[in-house]
């Protein structure tokens, strides 16, 4: 079943040498573990240039519909 895309975070990296691209991948794997945590669904998808990841993040509906009763 196909997800509606609520936000979509451009995660861009220019990793030049081997402690830069597991720094990058080492910030990567956190910022999912977060949005995971966060009770987001999220998917990860390689960006138009290298080092680009684009991360598609989904709210669901029952966080959408309690954000929505805080905002009130």
């Amino acid at each position: 079943m196909h997800r509606p895309v609520d936000l979509v975070i451009v995660f861009d990296t220019k990793a030049s040498d081997k402690k830069s691209a597991q720094d990058a991948s080492r910030d990567y794997e956190n910022l999912l573990s977060k949005l995971k945590g966060s009770e987001l669904r999220v998917a990860g998808k390689k960006g138009s240039t290298q080092g680009q990841i684009l991360i598609a993040v989904n709210c669901g509906d029952e966080l959408l519909q309690q954000l929505e009763k805080r905002e009130k």
